[in-house]
């Protein structure tokens, strides 16, 4: 709550925009500081916390996923007994996505799309063929923010480039493993 009021007091004295720019900015203070109670992103959309999230690992060097995902995974490490410890690097998160890893395919896709991992580079198709990926895959942990997250990355490509992703996540398929 500080946070909040600090640079809301900030933003009026600098001008730094509307109350919700202020909120994202609340928001991403809260996430770099690792804020397990993070009322500042309360009221966000999955879009604005994914920008909250990107906000503060461009500030911060650390990648930071939105808080909405990261409640997601930890609710589920903690209902199925796992360590809570993320996969660091970019070769650990494709490794665990292959293994069929649910959790490691989200963060690999938020990755191509979003904020990509140490020795991954940004790449809207091999994100989309995640989405699709992690639709297809019959888990029972696909929800809501799967198929947002599918429209967002895949609604913005055209017909061809969307071809191009569904067949890579074709391939994607057969090579992972169940």
């Amino acid at each position: 709550m500080r946070i909040w009021i600090l640079l809301l007091a900030a933003c009026l004295l600098d001008g730094c925009g509307s109350g919700k720019e202020v909120q994202i900015l609340a928001c991403a203070e809260a996430i770099k500081a690792l804020a397990q109670d993070n009322k500042a992103c309360d009221g966000l959309s999955h879009a604005e916390q994914r920008e909250a999230a990107k906000l503060a690992s461009s500030k911060s060097g650390i990648i930071f996923i939105p808080p909405y995902e990261a409640k997601k995974a930890r609710d589920e490490a903690l209902a199925n007994g796992e360590p809570l410890q993320q996969p660091s690097t970019f070769n650990e998160v494709r490794d665990q996505a292959m293994q069929g890893n649910y959790q490691a395919q989200r963060n690999l896709a938020y990755g191509y799309s979003s904020l990509p991992y140490s020795g991954q580079d940004k790449n809207p198709l091999l994100a989309c063929a995640w989405r699709i990926v992690i639709i297809k895959s019959g888990s029972d942990k696909v929800d809501k923010t799967d198929i947002s997250n599918h429209s967002v990355d895949c609604g913005s490509l055209d017909k061809t480039a969307r071809a191009v992703s569904e067949a890579q996540a074709i391939e994607l398929l057969k090579r992972i493993k169940p």
